[in-house]
């Protein structure tokens, strides 16, 4: 099975009850490895699809049939089996974030703005640096002016996050975090960002 998406809707009561089940109209798989909702439209990640090269699925709410219909596909312009594009997902500034940690074999962070009636196409792609950073871009946080990727596979497993800021000229060069301490679990996993920290 590919996986599929509850959605659950909140009564006057502040009850919880099951308003649709969301399953893609190809084959997936891990469809739902990462949700984001921007606005009226839900994207879901299912980064384990196409030998793994991965793809987030675009669902946008009909008003006038009441439910969710499937309306895009999104794709890396490079993707290749094992980048897992659609691994993460953050949104900000108008810009969708989507991780392929397995993208160019270090990971890769692809960001896509919609136009004017609403189809998104992509516009960034944020790299590592010259490191060897692996799994770079298995979680993403994003404000309009700063993005943390984690990357748990950095410094030899010990693990990091990149910071990247907007200037005048767009997006800069990473700054790296790391605590120079090895975790046994995960290390530049999950992240969030606010008011400019991370």
């Amino acid at each position: 099975s590919g996986g599929a998406v509850y959605v659950f809707s909140k009564d006057r009561d502040g009850g919880w009850s099951e308003e649709a089940r969301l399953v893609p109209g190809g084959r997936t798989a891990a469809f739902g490895s990462s949700l984001k909702f921007v606005r009226n439209t839900l994207l879901v990640g299912a980064a384990g699809t196409r030998d793994t090269a991965g793809v987030v699925i675009v669902f946008g709410f009909d008003a006038d049939r009441d439910a969710w219909t499937q309306r895009a596909e999104l794709y890396s312009g490079d993707s290749h089996p094992g980048d897992r594009f659609g691994a993460a997902l953050a949104e900000a500034g108008n810009t969708l974030w989507i991780g392929a940690p397995g993208s160019g074999g270090t990971g890769r962070v692809y960001g896509f703005e919609p136009n004017s009636s609403g189809t998104w196409l992509p516009t960034h792609v944020l790299i590592p640096g010259n490191e060897s950073r692996l799994d770079f871009g298995v979680s993403v946080a994003a404000t309009s002016d700063l993005i943390a990727v984690g990357a748990p596979g950095a410094n030899g497993g010990k693990g990091g996050a990149a910071i990247f800021e907007r200037g005048a000229r767009g997006w800069g060069e990473p700054a790296w975090l790391s605590t120079g301490r090895e975790f046994e679990m995960v290390a530049g996993g999950e992240v969030a960002c606010e008011a400019g920290s991370a």
